[in-house]
């Protein structure tokens, strides 16, 4: 049952002895519905022409008076009037201070027990708290004592009488929360139905990126097929193509992925173009060899250079065997990367590196992935990691000088690790990979990744940081 909905039905008794009674009877008869147990509205029986009748007598005016305070005010406007008014008994002070609560409970959700105390006039907490507990069961209010923050939780209230000049107010507030209400259905509405379109386009994408996908496949697999049977004919090798082959993956994936409509695609072209991690067109490649020992150094495929070990191999099975690695460990979310960051991804997969980002020649795959793809190497194995010589140590990937040896320090954590930098040499990023915020720090002169650094740790260090670096970041040179 909702709360106050048999207040009215307690009221009808006192309606059908009223339309008969005048005078002194019609006082009495307030004096008794003000003080029934659970007679807490009294709207209609204000209507009646017998009790209006009442405010034309001086005699009983303040009983009209008393009817009033009842039904629309507060123990403290009886406290304020209190000698215009007859004197109440309990039960009608009682009943007073419960209707006080349920005005005060419209103003505001969480009544202090100050507030409280002092608008009831209740001398301590123990009283105030019996008041709310037996209004509480009497389904004038519902909420909860809150003893630790001293305040009364109101979750719902019974409604009391309007007064009519408030009626318009009333109908005002109506209007203003339909209003807002409706304004809100209606950006939910767009909100669901742009969620819905969204996840429908992402579908399709998907599915045409997949379609793009296994033909590329297809395209690698067959051309490898009529590669290898025209090189054991013939007893040579013969390089693949692999600006072709990047160029028709890289345009498959980025038809697949609607061209430069989305915006996460046209995002990451700027962060690239920022990063300068555009891919040079590869250049003329060179004819098909024998067999051949392959040194340390490098294998040029079609004007890139690949470090790939002592071993004997033909490069078209190299690019093979590396496409095959990276078309079999595309992560989920792939669809996401724009064509500029796949083609890099594949090129650092298959060894292919681009030399503008090193004056000085080429430099390793593992370098090319933490500089420019923002790799990690693993802990413990790098070259700097226990090197504790004289001297600066430059980014590896422009030369330059980031960190002084003199501020390096053990710490540990299995990369090198420093407290601070030569000044205006490192940047820093907020990085909100892995469901975590860190400090990217970059070379300020190329961009190139460094790893990240960490603050607050405890170090006896000046600065309290940790620069953890890269060793493939670096490249130390002696001091002279």
């Amino acid at each position: 049952m909702d709360l106050g909905s048999n207040f009215s039905a307690k009221l009808e008794p006192f309606l059908l002895m009223a339309k008969s009674v005048k005078g002194a009877a019609a006082a009495k008869l307030i004096q008794d519905a003000t003080s029934a147990p659970g007679v807490l509205v009294f709207s209609e029986l204000l209507e009646l022409p017998n009790i209006q009748e009442l405010g034309k007598s001086e005699q009983h005016s303040k009983f009209l008076s008393l009817l009033q305070l009842f039904a629309y005010k507060t123990y403290q406007d009886y406290v304020q009037h209190k000698d215009a008014l007859p004197p109440l008994n309990n039960a009608q002070i009682t009943k007073l201070k419960y209707l006080s609560i349920v005005s005060l409970a419209s103003e505001r959700r969480i009544l202090p027990y100050p507030l409280l105390l002092a608008s009831l006039d209740m001398p301590n907490v123990r009283e105030l708290e019996d008041l709310i507990i037996d209004a509480i069961y009497q389904d004038i209010i519902r909420g909860k004592l809150d003893q630790k923050e001293e305040q009364l939780e109101v979750e719902y209230t019974m409604g009391r009488d309007v007064e009519p000049g408030k009626v318009d107010e009333l109908l005002e507030a109506l209007r203003s929360w339909a209003s807002t209400t409706a304004e809100v259905l209606t950006t939910l509405d767009a909100k669901i139905t742009a969620i819905a379109n969204e996840a429908a386009t992402t579908k399709t994408l998907q599915g045409e990126y997949d379609r793009a996908l296994q033909q590329t496949l297809k395209e690698v697999h067959d051309r490898q097929n009529n590669k290898g049977a025209g090189s054991a004919s013939g007893g040579n090798y013969t390089s693949v193509g692999s600006s072709s082959f990047v160029g028709s993956l890289a345009g498959g994936v980025e038809r697949a992925l609607g061209g430069g409509s989305h915006r996460r695609e046209r995002a990451e072209r700027e962060r690239d173009r920022e990063m300068g991690m555009d891919v040079d067109e590869p250049g003329e490649g060179r004819g098909g060899g024998k067999s051949r020992k392959v040194s340390q150094d490098s294998v040029t495929v079609h004007g890139y250079q690949s470090v790939v070990g002592s071993a004997t191999v033909a490069p078209s099975s190299l690019l093979f065997l590396n496409c095959r690695s990276f078309l079999t460990s595309v992560p989920p979310n792939f669809s996401a990367f724009s064509p500029t960051r796949l083609l890099l991804k594949l090129t650092a997969v298959l060894g292919l590196h681009n030399k503008k980002y090193n004056d000085s020649g080429t430099y390793g795959m593992s370098q090319f992935e933490v500089l420019r793809l923002k790799g990690t190497e693993r802990p413990g194995t790098g070259e700097y990691d226990k090197h504790y010589e004289e001297g600066v140590y430059g980014c590896a990937g422009c030369g330059a000088p980031l960190y002084k040896s003199t501020t390096k320090f053990k710490s540990g954590c299995g990369w090198p690790a420093f407290f601070d930098a030569i000044p205006g040499a490192v940047k820093r990023h907020e990085d909100r990979t892995l469901g975590m915020t860190r400090i990217e720090i970059t070379c300020a002169a190329c961009d190139g990744h460094l790893r990240h650094v960490f603050k607050g740790e405890g170090f006896p260090t000046p600065t309290d940081e940790r620069h953890c670096v890269n060793s493939v970041s670096l490249k130390f040179h002696e001091e002279k």
